[in-house]
């Protein structure tokens, strides 16, 4: 597929709760790794010394990738295969690792870091379009207080589908305010019987050259934004 659309720079996010008890050993279920991973991603889970570790750090690059591409073709499928991930041979908790996905002729460059529990992967594309350092993400748990000392709007508790959903939001303006910006929404506009993609609002108006990107997963939340500087 070749791209027709203007650029803009995308990031993704996904978190991995590791304590989840259908998470541990599943690097030995070899019907599930056939499913997901392309064959040099069996390859590599082949070569690593913790392959639990290793495949689910390719699943989050492939689930951070895939949500940069929505945003670019909402009738995108996730073809979990047709998401490649290059990535190192072993990971380490507490050791930053960084890979490449490809999609088609897309290349996103993603990140690993691992806290308490948990891993997380962010990814940006273009390549050329900002650097790691550009990017805000935090992960946090789920019931962390001072989440709930966070107000949403209406029009942004008017997207939001559960207490799960209402804590990555929040955790986005947290980054957000850190950031400076404090009179700012994260909404997601409804079109027809579908919704966009979240956005960043300031006094009424989307916030353009700016991108984020929300995520949970067992107790964890979490969140990647990006703001032109």
């Amino acid at each position: 597929m070749t791209w027709s659309k203007a650029i803009s720079p995308l990031i993704g996010n996904d978190v991995v709760d590791l304590t989840l008890p259908n998470i541990r050993n599943k690097g030995d279920d070899q019907r599930f790794i056939k499913r997901v991973c392309a064959p040099v991603e069996q390859q590599l889970l082949n070569q690593s010394d913790n392959p639990t570790l290793t495949l689910w750090c390719l699943w989050s690059a492939k689930e951070t990738a895939y949500k940069i591409v929505l945003k670019r073709e909402v009738n995108t499928l996730f073809a979990k295969k047709k998401f490649v991930v290059d990535a190192p041979t072993s990971f380490k908790p507490g050791t930053l690792h960084q890979g490449i996905v490809r999609y088609e002729d897309m290349v996103m460059l993603v990140q690993w870091t691992f806290g308490e529990g948990y891993l997380h992967c962010i990814g940006h594309w273009p390549e050329s379009a900002m650097d790691f350092s550009d990017i805000s993400a935090s992960v946090l748990p789920e019931q962390d207080a001072q989440l709930k000392q966070i107000e949403l709007t209406e029009k942004e508790s008017a997207s939001v589908r559960n207490d799960t959903s209402k804590s990555a939001r929040q955790l986005a303006k947290h980054l957000l305010w850190q950031r400076g910006l404090e009179n700012v929404e994260i909404i997601r506009l409804q079109v027809d019987d579908y919704l966009k993609a979240p956005r960043i609002w300031m006094d009424g108006h989307q916030l353009h050259d700016s991108t984020l990107s929300l995520s949970h997963h067992g107790q964890f939340v979490a969140a990647a934004v990006w703001v032109k500087s």
